[in-house]
């Protein structure tokens, strides 16, 4: 039985005995005002005991999308607690592989040479809250083509996130984040590159390759900013920046806002 569906049932068992017992005078009071209580510590309980009930049946998915021709894709990760990775693909054609340890849904916008993509948690068949994942919460690992430029935007709850961009192409990355850690390395041999980072209590570790200048402005007068190094990026005005930002080949403009929490860049 599809999990919404058992918890309709057990509220319409509950209100049938109720009012039978009502109709039958072994009630004191009336089945209506102890009905709607009822319904609400029925939904706690199930919200509660819900994820032990279920933490055994794990959806595991795959996925493996070609490219069809494109040359850039945008593609939204909506993801909840867990983990998530994402890296490169060794070879082939595709332009996305994964493996979703608790399900996901995906959109997918094909027009011309570009493709938009969204993968999200599965909703549950009622009210739309989240399906219920394993205690570790959902597991994402994804691999994208080397030879394709992405636009990301990536939202997580409490998750691990780890990205391994530094073969890939990102034109735009825009994180938004609750908490745990988030590392990245950045691209090596993307052109120009602009990300964006936002969190509320976190780290985040930031790799840029040898290679590449870069342009970091932080937003945010609690977060710890004492991991990044200023001998490679010197800072002038609040901004932290290689003195040959202007004139590289290869660039990343980087913006951190954030509450409290710790920057590293390296």
């Amino acid at each position: 039985m599809r999990k919404g569906g058992l918890l309709w049932g057990l509220l319409l068992l509950m209100g049938g005995i109720l009012f039978l017992l009502d109709n039958l005078g072994f009630l004191p009071i009336s089945a209506l005002s102890l009905f709607f209580p009822g319904v609400l510590i029925l939904i706690g309980l199930w919200f509660l005991l819900g994820p032990l009930m279920f933490r055994q049946v794990v959806e595991t998915r795959t996925l493996s999308l070609p490219a069809n021709g494109s040359t850039a894709a945008q593609i939204k990760f909506r993801h909840g607690a867990g983990k998530i990775s994402i890296g490169s693909l060794s070879a082939g054609n595709n332009l996305l592989e994964g493996t979703f340890a608790g399900g996901v849904e995906e959109k997918i916008d094909g027009s011309g040479s570009e493709t938009n993509i969204r993968l999200s948690v599965p909703e549950m068949e009622w009210w739309g809250f989240p399906s219920m994942a394993s205690s570790n919460g959902f597991s994402w690992d994804v691999m994208l083509n080397k030879q394709i430029a992405y636009a990301l935007d990536i939202k997580t709850g409490a998750s691990k996130t780890s990205l391994d961009l530094h073969d890939l192409i990102i034109t735009d990355l825009n994180m938004d984040f609750g908490g745990n850690g988030t590392e990245v390395f950045l691209p090596e041999q993307a052109g120009k590159t602009t990300c964006h980072f936002n969190f509320g209590s976190a780290t985040l570790e930031l790799h840029v390759p040898s290679n590449v200048a870069a342009r970091i402005k932080i937003d945010g007068a609690m977060l710890e900013t004492s991991g990044i190094d200023e001998q490679r990026f010197p800072k002038t005005g609040g901004i932290f920046c290689s003195p040959d930002y202007s004139t590289a080949a290869n660039t990343i403009d980087i913006t951190v806002e954030a509450g409290v929490g710790k920057v590293i860049v390296h």
